[in-house]
């Protein structure tokens, strides 16, 4: 039998989605990028998102 969660859990998974917002939305977005990456691209795409890593990591490194 599965377990329901409650309302407090409820609750308080709600305070913490809203108190951490942006934490919450990267985690969504590092989520998609993995489950696109893993399941749906091609390699085209791979080549693109491999120069757009290799742009983000030259900007992060030069700051």
């Amino acid at each position: 039998m599965p377990m329901k969660t409650t309302e407090a859990q409820r609750a308080a998974q709600k305070r913490y989605r809203e108190k951490n917002r942006e934490k919450e939305t990267i985690q969504s977005y590092k989520r998609s990028g993995k489950k696109f990456i893993k399941d749906y691209a091609t390699l085209d795409d791979l080549e693109e998102l491999q120069n757009l890593i290799n742009e983000r990591k030259n900007k992060i490194m030069n700051l």
